[in-house]
Order: C-alpha cells, then sequence, then structure tokens
C-alpha cells in the first residue's frame, strides 16, 4: 500500500490526544458516515489484531466518555483506510494512514533546537517529532480555542496569544522552510489549522458568530506567517473548528491566562465534531497532488533475480496493470472526496473548511471577485 502520514503539531494541552481519539471514533467502520472507514493497519491476522487492540486501548473513551488526557513519549497510530462508496471495491485497506501523537512539550524542544544537553530520551523524542514533520504528508496544526478567545474586544491586542500558542509551531515551521536546499518545500505538503474545544462555553459569541468565523480569523493571524508560506509554494491551507466532546456537553472556568478546567456532563453522550472533515480534506488534497505527480511510496517487493527472460516479462506486466488499477482507484477516490466535501461543506448550517489558493477544490463563491478570500475577507472585518 501506499502511504499517506499525517503528523499533529501542536502545545501541551491543545487536544492532540483526544483529536487523535476523537478521528478514530468518527471514522472507524460501524460510526463513520463517509462510506469510507479508517482500521488497524497489519500485513498478517496476528499484526492487524495486535495493532486493532493497541488502537483501541490507545482510545478506551471515546466509546462513552474521556477519562484521561496527556500523552507521554511518542507513539504512531497505525491506521489504514477503506473504502465503501459503490459496489466492487477492495474489501482490504488501500492506503496506510499512520497518525503521530506525542507529549505537547515534545514541541519546543524541537522549537530550540535539539540541544545537546538534553537527555537521551528527549532528544530521541525530538528527533522523532521532526523526521515526522519532515516526511508529513498533511500537517495539523492545533490551537485550543479557550486561548484564542482570551480578551476578545475588537481592539484587543493578540500578541501575548500568538507568544502562547504560535511562537514554538511557525519557529519550527519557518526554520525548515528556510534552510538552504530545503527538503521540505521540495513537495506539497497540505496545512490544516484545527481550532480545538470549540465546545467552550468561555467562547465570546462575537467570535463564535456565524460558524466560529471570528476565531478562525484570530487562528489565521497567529499562524499568519505559516500561511504566507502557504500561499507562496500554493500549499493547500485550511481552517477547521473542532470539538472532542460537542457543544453543550461540558463547562469550562478560567484559571489564570492559558489555564482552564473542563468539566464534562457525566449524563451526556460525547458528539465529537470537525476532525472527519479535516482528515478527510487532507486525504483529498494528497490525493488529488500524488495522481496529478504520479507519485507513489509504496514500497516495491518483486524480486525477478531468479526468474528467466519470460517470467520478468510477465511480472513486469502484471506490476503495470497493478500500478494501473491502483491509479485509477486513487484518482476515483480523490474525485469522490471532492464531491462528497464539496456537499458537506455547504450544507445549510454545517461546518465548512476556508481553502486558501490552492487547487480550485470547491465552489468558487469563497473568493470575492477581487481575488481575495473569505479568510482575509473575514480578517479585514475583525481587523487582525
Amino acid at each position: 500500500m501506499s502511504s499517506i502520514t499525517i503528523t499533529m503539531l501542536g502545545l501541551s494541552g491543545t487536544g492532540k490526544t483526544h483529536a487523535c481519539k476523537s478521528l478514530f471514533r468518527m471514522m472507524e467502520r460501524e460510526n463513520s458516515e463517509h462510506q469510507i472507514f479508517l482500521t488497524a493497519d497489519g500485513d498478517t491476522y496476528q499484526e492487524k489484531s495486535e495493532n486493532t487492540r493497541l488502537i483501541r486501548d490507545y482510545a478506551p473513551e471515546t466509546r462513552d466518555r474521556f477519562t484521561r488526557s496527556g500523552t507521554e513519549g511518542v507513539w504512531e497510530l497505525p491506521l489504514a483506510l477503506c473504502v465503501n462508496y459503490k459496489k466492487g471495491l477492495p474489501n482490504y485497506p488501500i492506503l496506510k494512514i499512520p497518525v503521530l501523537d506525542y507529549a505537547g512539550g515534545i514541541v519546543k524542544t524541537v522549537a530550540r533546537g535539539i540541544q545537546d544537553d538534553e537527555d537521551h530520551e528527549a532528544k530521541q523524542n525530538a528527533k522523532k517529532l521532526l523526521d515526522s514533520i519532515l516526511e508529513a504528508d498533511v500537517l495539523m496544526l492545533l490551537a485550543d480555542a479557550n486561548i484564542l478567545s482570551e480578551n476578545p474586544r475588537p481592539d484587543a491586542s493578540l500578541d501575548q496569544i500568538k507568544d502562547y500558542i504560535g511562537r514554538d509551531i511557525n519557529d519550527i515551521f519557518l526554520n525548515l522552510v528556510e534552510l538552504y536546499d530545503s527538503s521540505f518545500i521540495n513537495r506539497q505538503r497540505t496545512v490544516i489549522l484545527m481550532l480545538t474545544k470549540c465546545d467552550s462555553n468561555l467562547i465570546d459569541p462575537s467570535l463564535s458568530a456565524d460558524a466560529y468565523c471570528g476565531l478562525m480569523a484570530r487562528a489565521a493571524t497567529v499562524f499568519k506567517s505559516i500561511l504566507k508560506v502557504c500561499r507562496q509554494y500554493d500549499w493547500p491551507f485550511a481552517v477547521v473548528p473542532t470539538s472532542a466532546c460537542g457543544n453543550g456537553n461540558s463547562h469550562t472556568t478560567r484559571e489564570d491566562f492559558g489555564r482552564y478546567t473542563s468539566m464534562l456532563d457525566p449524563s451526556v453522550e460525547m458528539k465529537p465534531y470537525g476532525f472527519d472533515l479535516a482528515f478527510l480534506y487532507g486525504l483529498m488534497s494528497e490525493l488529488h497532488y500524488r495522481v496529478g505527480h504520479k507519485i507513489d511510496n509504496s514500497a516495491t517487493v518483486t524480486h525477478t533475480e531468479s526468474l528467466n527472460k519470460k517470467q520478468r516479462g510477465i511480472v513486469e506486466q502484471l506490476s503495470r496493470q497493478e500500478a494501473n488499477e491502483k491509479w485509477k482507484l486513487y484518482r476515483e477516490l480523490e474525485q469522490f472526496l471532492h464531491g462528497h466535501l464539496d456537499e458537506l461543506l455547504h450544507a445549510r448550517g454545517g461546518m465548512y473548511i476556508l481553502e486558501e489558493r490552492s487547487a480550485p477544490f470547491f465552489k468558487q463563491e469563497l473568493a470575492e471577485a477581487k481575488g481575495n478570500s473569505l479568510l482575509d475577507k473575514i480578517m479585514d472585518i475583525f481587523s487582525l
């Protein structure tokens, strides 16, 4: 199988672990509403079974309640994608979709350059995260809606918010871009800015109105340097409001700047939203890029050294046929996701993605006649 790698970038407490849990919960076979679903990866029955247990042990709270948070070290969830949108499709996974989760403090270690005086485990974890960023096809940046909503006055400065949630991630991103002969910019990356904890009762109505337009404008301003890079290299960029529990299912109180306590209502069912849209957008834009550029990172496992010329010819012909069938399936999946997301994003009252100066996936009503995007428009409205 080919592989599409997703890496999340977020500080401690921004909700990376719950985002991973919620994504799997929303996209596993029995819950997915999208005619594609996630399952555990594995080349053998034993490996697939072990990975299924690993994922479900990792995310048991997604069944009903979240009872713990926080992550130690670096985890890679071995996920794979299955499709089910018409008859005749494979009943086995067609793509590996590994998702990385890690302790948020590792971001700060990477941001300051992985110093020699770091202990061995900290250095190893930081190197794993840095390698994962370099290998990522889809980068998901996480921003806590509670912090974004601090001091909601229209004339409020965002400097403290930028320093708190944006500085380290912006620095990592820009340092990778600015390296001489940087491998980071030699291909497309899809960048998705996920606003976590949008269920919070602390978000001012002026920021949550119109599907969180004000909050999205603030988030785009905090990560404006990354937005500029995405525009410079024509990388897809999206902003997606999310929640791990659902609006009205929790109560949050503010302690100090950046410190909050959230209590879940024990009588309600968890209703996460947004993570599936972010995932589907990232998957679609990466498939769009790969199909257009004929990029395939699947491992080659065919050994023909011991075969004669006729046998090698047969094997090569079968390999070409398999490759053509795979590209046909990936192209069809990208087109299915295009239509499916277009419908979801323009549904009445639905959450939507703001797509920025990349391939024109969606309806052009998102752009102004002068060429300004909707994101630029709301940033102007909020004077950010």
